[in-house]
């Protein structure tokens, strides 16, 4: 018998959101995970399209590895890929560690192929940001519009966006160049 856990079933509240985003775009030949974490973005995908995951953290690729990413250990802003790489990037639960969003569409925005699509989720200010801050986390909480401005001004449009309880998701793609 499973355990009733609140982290699961929000997290699979978070997969699911992220899931009807992305029924608006095409599958990616090659996908890009930034923050891969432990390579929870392979279940956007049933494992059927190939994944470069990229995070800082050692351990954390490590983890990812054992989901058949391909682990890369980078800084989200200085990525290490040549241009127009990738048709989709996901970046889910990583936004709150980002200090300048500018910084980060612009290291997005080159990797990406002409028309490519980025999921970008992010933690708004809430009770349960408060409660990581309280924590001794330091993270940026956003609202939607703000990261959605920011966005458009670094060469994305906004293509869709939900939300659930502890964050919203946004689906941009990026405007031909």
């Amino acid at each position: 018998m499973r355990r009733f856990s609140l982290w699961r079933l929000l997290l699979d509240g978070e997969i699911e959101a992220c899931k009807r985003l992305l029924n608006n775009v095409p599958e990616p030949e090659q996908l890009l995970d930034l923050g891969t974490g432990q390579g929870t973005v392979q279940r956007l995908f049933n494992g059927e399209c190939p994944v470069v995951g990229l995070d800082v953290c050692q351990a954390m690729l490590r983890r990812a590895r054992t989901h058949a990413i391909l682990p890369v250990q980078a800084d989200t802003v200085q990525l290490p890929f040549h241009a127009d790489v990738f048709d989709g990037v996901t970046a889910m639960g990583l936004s709150e560690y980002i200090a300048d969003e500018g910084a980060f569409f612009d290291a997005v925005a080159p990797v990406l192929r002409s028309g490519g699509w980025l999921l970008y989720t992010l933690s708004p200010p809430s009770i349960w940001t408060g409660l990581r801050w309280g924590l001794g986390h330091r993270l940026w909480a956003r609202r939607p519009r703000q990261s959605i401005a920011v966005a458009v001004a670094h060469g994305f449009e906004c293509i869709d966006r939900s939300a659930t309880l502890m964050q919203a998701q946004l689906l941009f793609r990026l405007r031909r160049r």
